[in-house]
Order: C-alpha cells, then sequence, then structure tokens
C-alpha cells in the first residue's frame, strides 16, 4: 500500500512540475494577448507557492525521520 500511495505521490509530483514549466514556456516564449499576461502572472505565483511544498515534501528530512521513528 506505501509503494502505491508513493507512486501516486510521484505521479502528482511531476505532473505540477510539467504544468509549472509549461507555464514558464508560455510566459517567455509565446506571445501572449494582454488580457491573458494577468491571468498567467497569478497562475505561475500559485504554482510557486504549490511547487515549493511538493520539493519541501521530497526534500525535507523531518518527514522522513517521523516514518522511520514509526516503524
Amino acid at each position: 500500500m506505501e509503494k502505491h500511495r508513493l507512486y501516486i505521490r510521484a505521479g502528482l509530483s511531476f505532473l505540477l512540475l510539467l504544468i509549472f514549466c509549461t507555464l514558464l514556456i508560455l510566459i517567455f516564449y509565446v506571445e501572449l494577448p494582454p488580457s491573458a499576461e494577468i491571468t498567467s502572472a497569478t497562475l505561475l505565483g500559485a504554482l510557486v507557492g504549490n511547487l515549493t511544498s511538493t520539493l519541501s515534501y521530497w526534500f525535507d528530512s523531518t518527514e522522513h525521520d517521523a516514518m522511520k521513528e514509526r516503524k
């Protein structure tokens, strides 16, 4: 069961990273209409917060230490 949850978390993390990179490419390399610039900037801000949480999950040692203590 734990492996299954790990694969789901890894897949969702990869999906979030893919959406973030796609948005960065759209912002910097594709000419967007002025109305879409505000929306894309808002989405970028929200995704930066989510990406920070995701990276903290994968690279923060405190959660892994808690899992070791439970075993």
